[in-house]
């Protein structure tokens, strides 16, 4: 009996230390040479599938571990930190920069290569390095961020940018570089939306590449002739985490151009046209104001990660945004809902990537030209007059029976704007399945085969009331359209890649085969009023189809002078079979300066490059 309690108390008091030896360790992870926070940074528990990511300021929080668990800090661009737990449970953790960031991957058209072996100008923004603030659509992520891309926007909400990469080079043509996410080319999008990236949420974007001269580009035949710009999304991970993050933006134009106030135009008037001082009104009206507003605008995001059935890496995130524009009546809301599952099987021979994203787009259109407007409109009239014939807004008309519109005065900006209601609402789904197989018997051979979709349908309505002065002409017309419209595309890409060392050679070739259609179709009514119906018209696109032969080979010898040739063959069904088939090639070199034995010891030059394509 003695025993028995001895070993009840044992068990007790073993109990005892293992429950309060189960703890939770908190933290903040930063940048050991700056000091900044750090957030996305992966911290595992080693030798488990336990662990968290660090929030925007860098901190993170782990329940239930043990003195004694080892702590894994990963984050692309740094090296990776192992903490062993003792009995401190609040860490500040530094890490520094990798010294093997020559060897980070770097996306380029159909594979991967690493910035110590690439030959053309490419370059590589993650998302430590993205822009920050109220960002609403992805390609602000790169403002400012990288060398010979300019990035201008129109400032509307969620409206689509102007993206010029080393400038333009057409005069007709688009200058638009050509968008690929997860190896999905994207060939624009229905009517309706504000831009081809307008309906993909910023917060579910890893990674940029940004493809600029000839060699790096000539992999997607004349599509790439004005740059590529290559987005790789988020994937899923094995370790478990649910973030929610919220942002709330406030926006107002601050300056005002300088013109007359009312009492000042009277002034002016009555000094030089004495006779017209009657026409004036006895308002002190700056139209600026009226047609600005303090904007708010609002972000949520829910992303869930973690492993299902216990070897599927997944990641769901979910995101609303609603935003204001600076003109009155300018409104964007979105909602996205976005998927990656990521397993890998047979020892990671065999890897599945799976991507499917859908977004809702509702878009109100303010008419940007009446600021140019609001610069020249009477500032001595009233925004409304409870006798206007024109809905109650105060608008200059003569003096005859007719009270005709005054034909060349400016309409009032605020009831241009107030009374028209230009709408649209775009659905938008696209996804892309990619099934990577490395050859058992042949370990350098790797099959690559990527299968994708973009569709989009868009729909609006333009209407304005029949008493609206901007749609006044001799008689009250009004306007009221309508239109709708699809747009598909479909893309199937397989290519074999083979990298093997041969003593002092490196050589990595890559051979495959592109096929891609667009289809289009949709309608449109004119205006629809009784007396003026311009009746509806509809169309079909012919489908595009548009077939691919590539080949690159990448040869590296001795880790200094590398040498990268593309080839492809395009056929488009545009053209006659005359005129259907084009050639498309591209070569760089580049010499590793700083390996070779005069610069290896330099302690001034780290890394040098010589590059010509």
């Amino acid at each position: 009996m003695k025993n028995f309690k001895l070993l009840l108390i044992g068990l007790l008091l073993s109990t005892s230390f293992t429950m309060f030896a189960q703890q939770t360790v908190k933290g903040v992870v930063k940048e050991k040479s700056s000091g900044e926070a750090l957030p996305g940074v992966s911290v595992m528990i080693k030798g488990t599938n336990k662990g968290t990511e660090t929030d925007f300021d860098g901190n993170f929080t782990i329940e239930k571990v043990a003195s004694g668990d080892t702590l894994v800090f990963r984050y692309l661009g740094y090296a990776n930190k192992e903490i062993v737990l003792t009995t401190d449970f609040n860490l500040v953790v530094s890490l520094e920069a990798s010294t093997e960031q020559l060897d980070e991957i770097v996306i380029v058209g159909y594979g991967t290569t690493t910035v110590k072996d690439a030959t053309g100008s490419v370059e590589a923004i993650t998302a430590k390095e993205f822009t920050k603030g109220n960002i609403v659509t992805p390609e602000n992520l790169l403002s400012g961020r990288v060398a010979g891309v300019n990035i201008n926007t129109s400032g509307a909400p969620g409206s689509g940018s102007e993206i010029r990469i080393r400038g333009g080079s057409s005069l007709n043509a688009s200058n638009n570089p050509l968008i690929v996410i997860d190896g999905l080319p994207m060939s624009g999008t229905a009517g309706g939306s504000r831009g081809v990236l307008a309906s993909i949420n910023p917060n579910d974007i890893e990674s940029f590449s940004v493809l600029k001269d000839a060699s790096a580009t000539s992999i997607y035949g004349s599509r790439g002739a004005n740059g590529v710009i290559i987005i790789t999304t988020k994937k899923g991970r094995t370790d478990y985490s649910l973030d929610y993050d919220y942002q709330m933006g406030f926006g107002e134009v601050v300056d005002r151009v300088s013109v007359f106030n009312g009492n000042d135009f009277r002034n002016l008037v009555s000094q030089r046209r004495p006779s017209d001082v009657g026409l004036l009104g006895s308002a002190n009206t700056n139209w600026q104001d009226e047609i600005l507003q303090k904007s708010v605008s609002t972000q949520h995001n829910l992303t869930a990660r973690g492993q299902i059935f216990n070897r599927i890496p997944t990641r769901l995130s979910v995101g609303f945004s609603s935003i204001e524009g600076n003109i009155l009546t300018s409104q964007y809301d979105r909602a996205t809902v976005s998927l990656s599952m990521n397993p890998s099987f047979f020892d990671d021979h065999l890897k599945i990537n799976l991507n499917y994203n859908r977004a809702f787009e509702d878009n109100r259109f303010a008419d940007a030209g009446q600021v140019g407007a609001a610069l020249r409109y009477d500032p001595t009239q009233p925004v409304r007059d409870a006798s206007s014939p024109f809905g109650g807004f105060y608008q200059h008309i003569t003096r005859d029976a007719n009270g005709v519109i005054v034909q060349n005065g400016t309409r009032n900006p605020v009831a241009a704007l107030l009374q028209n209601n230009n709408v649209s609402d775009v659905f938008r789904h696209y996804g892309n399945l990619n099934i990577d197989y490395k050859f058992h018997f042949l370990p350098e051979l790797k099959a690559t085969l990527n299968v994708g979709f973009d569709k989009s349908v868009g729909e609006g309505t333009s209407f304005n009331p029949l008493n609206s002065p901007a749609s006044y002409t001799d008689l009250f017309v009004g306007n009221d359209s309508a239109y709708r419209n699809e747009v598909l595309n479909e893309s199937l890409d397989g290519y074999l890649n083979y990298v093997n060392t041969f003593g002092k050679t490196k050589l990595d070739a890559m051979v495959g085969y592109s096929y891609q259609t667009f289809n289009g179709n949709g309608n449109s009514t004119g205006n629809r009023r009784n007396f003026n119906d311009q009746g509806a018209t509809s169309y079909v696109n012919t489908p595009v189809v548009l077939i691919g032969f590539l080949a690159r080979t990448n040869i590296t010898f001795n880790e200094k002078y590398l040498l990268t040739l593309n080839y492809r063959r395009d056929g488009t069904s545009r053209f006659g079979p005359q005129n259907r088939w084009g050639n498309f090639g591209g070569a760089a070199l580049a010499w590793r300066v700083s390996d070779e034995d005069f610069l290896k010891d330099n302690e001034v030059i780290s890394e040098l490059k010589l590059r010509a394509s």
